[in-house]
């Protein structure tokens, strides 16, 4: 049953709490000449184990700041203590102190982050307090800290300096969001709902926590599914509440799949900013999944898939990962951990009912267009995979070559076993190889189960696909009896210049401008400040952009339809009931 509320339930932390030694009474005034002895209250044993106490408090005055507070103890050396992301000029007031009084500690730069190095080694219980200047130009960053008088959102990675020798101890961990300093002091984070958050747990996943304040709703229910909790900054389209039951199911659905343990407690954060309509993201954070949307964003058939594919990280891409691992090359394995994945959580949400066949087919399509509207049309995995870090596009393409490589796959083993089996069958495999053998498993794994369902084959339609790029050959019956194949023209979606780029631009002057684009046709031109509404990923739909050209005010109307491609298209068979569409999946 939901219910709405404020609070988490707050676990048992006695060993945190130490006594403090009491002084010596005074003497008595008088006689007797002996004077009797003294009361002295005996010491507190030292703590049995190390902990961890941490407050995130955001301000708004003097400036927008994050103040963070660290009590901790360690048994072992501290080592250096490292923030992940942020720049030593955002780091001001730092304060660093043990049971023996203040350490000067110096911060510099490293890589992203940043390393704070105390002039010697704490002992005892160790104290750390900074602020953190938040960081309000790229709202839209999932990792960015953002403070304003009624809101603030906040990352672990920018706003956590943390022992590395603390790290991987399992230790009791308190966590506080304190929002008092804001118009509306309700707090949560992925660790859970309210301010206060108690377990035990490693340190280090404090460094990939959000956290939230302000004029907030919140719902914390259980379920046959497990416990569940859900927060929202801000105003949705749709109840929250709801939604968070259904991903409960759906998390629940993929641990009986795959055979595990029922999903630990999870938390769901929804944060609204001003985004255009299909330009929302989903971030897996430690204990939940962040979405940031528009206000008037849909519970949509692509919002639920995006957020499918977030929660079927622990397994897909998490204890089966297949291809090179994790380092530099690691983006070559993204066909498998995003573009199959990305499948197979479709297809298991259609089988819930989650999805409408049409949703199903609409998504295949896209894959189809992201593919063909792609300017690396035909470059090899490892092409892709060397571009795909600073490359949405490349990145986009990985994914939707993945995903139609799995949709081909699909169909080949259910017509091939006339429906007695599926890529479950061939995922459930490498899953049960993965976990015994405790390893990344090459992509021969991958083309050898497949080889024993679908014939030797299999092994070269693998190389030229996924790893040379050829085109995807889609079987005409992909999408069951409810679908008929066809051919159509694909358009592009182009905006004919950077939106990310220009959104995230200090003057929001238009970043990228395509010479003779649909921007640049419209009229738009180079230095004009620009705000843009449009629907991401639809050339159909108009866009328009409000442009600030020296004292003069214009508005523009376009198409943003780029190039056009022929490729394969799916129409519904008429008559066609949607209950005989589950042959496909």
């Amino acid at each position: 049953m939901l219910r709405a509320c404020s609070r988490v339930t707050l676990l048992s932390l006695a060993s945190l709490a130490a006594a403090a030694c009491a002084g010596a009474a005074p003497p008595a005034p008088v006689c007797p000449a002996v004077p009797p002895p003294v009361a002295v209250a005996p010491a507190p044993p030292p703590p049995s184990e190390p902990y961890l106490r941490v407050r995130v408090q955001p301000r708004v005055e003097p400036g927008k700041v994050v103040h963070v507070d660290l009590e901790l103890l360690s048994l072992a050396p501290l080592g250096p203590f490292r923030l992940l992301a942020g720049a030593p000029e955002l780091l001001a007031h730092v304060t660093l102190s043990d049971a023996t009084g203040a350490i000067e500690a110096k911060v510099t730069a490293d890589g992203e982050g940043l390393v704070l190095t105390p002039s010697r080694a704490p002992a005892g219980v160790t104290r750390l307090s900074y602020d953190v200047t938040a960081n309000t130009e790229s709202p839209w960053r999932p990792l960015s800290e953002r403070v304003l008088d009624d809101r603030f959102i906040g990352a672990g990675e920018g706003l956590l300096v943390l022992p590395e020798g603390l790290d991987d101890q399992v230790v009791p961990v308190e966590l506080l969001v304190d929002g008092s300093f804001l118009r509306a002091p309700n707090a949560a984070s992925t660790a859970g709902v309210g301010a206060t958050h108690r377990t035990r747990g490693r340190p280090r996943g404090l460094r990939h926590l959000t956290f939230l304040a302000g004029s907030m709703g919140a719902a914390v229910f259980d379920a046959i599914e497990g416990h569940d909790e859900v927060a929202w900054l801000g105003y949705t389209a749709f109840d929250p509440r709801p939604v968070a039951a259904e991903v409960a199911g759906v998390r629940s659905a993929m641990a009986e799949l795959f055979h595990a343990q029922e999903p630990p407690p999870a938390t769901l954060l929804f944060v609204t900013q001003p985004r255009p309509l299909g330009s929302y993201s989903t971030t897996p954070r430690t204990g939940g999944l962040l979405v940031q949307l528009g206000p008037s964003e849909p519970w949509s058939a692509a919002l639920r898939v995006s957020v499918a594919q977030q929660l079927v990280r622990p397994w897909l891409g998490g204890e089966l990962r297949v291809g090179p691992r994790e380092g530099e090359r690691a983006a070559e394995g993204y066909w498998f951990s995003e573009g199959v994945a990305r499948f197979f959580v479709t297809r298991l949400l259609a089988r819930l009912g989650l999805l409408h066949p049409d949703d199903v087919r609409d998504e295949l399509v896209g894959e189809v267009s992201a593919v063909l509207a792609s300017k690396h049309r035909g470059q090899t995995n490892a092409e892709l995979a060397a571009l795909a870090k600073t490359d949405d596009t490349a990145q986009a393409h990985l994914v939707a070559r993945g995903a139609l490589y799995a949709a081909r796959v699909e169909a080949l083993v259910r017509e091939s076993s006339k429906g007695a089996s599926s890529l479950d069958a061939v995922v459930v495999e490498l899953l049960t190889m993965a976990r015994k053998e405790q390893r990344v498993l090459p992509a021969s794994a991958w083309v050898d189960a497949l080889a024993r369902a679908l014939g030797p084959d299999e092994r070269d339609v693998f190389e030229r696909t996924i790893v040379r790029g050829d085109e995807v050959v889609l079987p005409r019956g992909v999408l069951g009896r409810c679908y008929r194949a066809g051919t159509g023209d694909y358009v592009a979606f182009d905006l004919g210049f950077d939106a990310a780029a220009t959104r995230e631009g200090k003057t929001g002057e238009v970043v990228g401008l395509e010479v003779g684009g649909p921007a640049a046709r419209a009229g738009l031109q180079a230095h004009d400040v620009v705000e843009a509404d449009y629907r991401d990923g639809h050339p159909e739909v108009p866009v328009k952009v409000t442009v600030k050209r020296g004292a003069a005010t214009l508005h523009l109307t376009y198409l943003p339809a780029g190039e056009r491609h022929r490729g394969p298209v799916w129409t519904r068979t008429p008559g066609t009931p949607d209950d005989r569409c589950s042959d496909a999946w």
